[in-house]
């Protein structure tokens, strides 16, 4: 077996156990898996899991749907989470017999629409960030990691 068909193997892996009742020791494992699996996954990889060709992928990530992000050995890849929160809602949409096709549209145009839905005042809301020439940047920084925050 090699490399990408372990990862891809562990990504579904993992994918199961998020669905798993919560429990302590499935936890553990998870998290062991996440862990050898990595923080980020290639393209390729990603888009053969989503059961996707890697050009509708690509659009999905111009499109800024999808995050992509620089791995610790420079390239650009997606975040594990990403893959594994967009295949939750791709199952729960293909569980309710809703899509046989283009599976990924709805799920990606519901994130859309909820980053459509925060405003700039609920982001900066209680904002105490300085302005020690790197406000705007500690702004920005601070706003995202609140919307994140919010999905969490």
């Amino acid at each position: 077996m090699n490399s990408t068909d372990r990862k891809l193997r562990r990504l579904g892996q993992v994918a199961r156990l998020r669905r798993a009742p919560r429990d302590p020791d499935i936890a553990s494992v998870r998290a062991e898996l996440e862990a050898e699996l990595g923080e980020t996954v290639s393209q390729r990889l990603a888009a053969r899991f989503l059961g996707v060709s890697h050009t509708a992928l690509q659009r999905w990530i111009k499109a800024g749907d999808l995050p992509r992000v620089y791995s610790s050995s420079g390239r650009q890849e997606v975040p594990v989470a990403a893959v594994l929160d967009l295949n939750e809602r791709v199952e729960r949409e293909r569980s309710r017999g809703h899509r046989r096709r283009r599976h990924l549209e709805p799920a990606l145009v519901e994130g859309r629409d909820r980053a459509g839905r925060l405003t700039a005042a609920e982001l900066r809301a209680g904002d105490d960030v300085g302005e020690g020439g790197h406000g705007r940047a500690d702004r920005r920084a601070l706003a995202y990691h609140r919307a994140v925050a919010k999905r969490l």
